[in-house]
């Protein structure tokens, strides 16, 4: 049965990777509604160099999404506070030690575009997923993705 269930998470990671590659603009926007960013992060932990890669471009390209709209904004990138809410850049600050050199690069190639010059401290507004249009209050499960 667990390999039933990540099977099933395998093949929806690689359907999310792979509309946000593809995917307009509106598209990668209207995935983020859906709360695709917390299953994708909880991808960077699974055994699977594979999986892990295909994750990694999944957050890069909407991390690329919310850098083009936060340019244009002049605001800052959205995205990088719901990848910090849900844990994964701290999971992203593991994977530069990951054996495998190909998920270690990716990893800090990321934390290089979308985190370096980030060195203040994140307000107490930025840190809770409840403050980010979609993220579902904590305890409930509006239907958004799940993996």
């Amino acid at each position: 049965m667990k390999f039933a269930e990540f099977d099933i998470k395998r093949e929806a990671c690689w359907a999310i990777s792979n509309a946000t590659s593809g995917g307009s603009e509106a598209q990668v926007k209207f995935l983020v509604e859906q709360s695709v960013i917390p299953p994708l992060c909880e991808m960077f932990k699974c055994q699977d160099p594979k999986i892990i890669m295909v994750a990694l471009e999944g957050i890069d390209n909407i991390l690329k999404v919310g850098q083009k709209e936060a340019n244009a904004m002049g605001a800052s990138n959205r995205y990088v506070a719901f990848v910090e809410a849900c844990h994964g850049l701290e999971t992203l600050e593991e994977l530069q030690a990951n054996l495998n050199q190909e998920i270690a690069q990716k990893a800090l190639k990321i934390l290089r575009d979308y985190w370096e010059e980030d060195e203040a401290p994140p307000q107490q507004s930025m840190t809770t997923p409840n403050n980010f249009p979609g993220f579902p209050p904590q305890g409930t499960n509006p239907g958004g993705y799940q993996f």
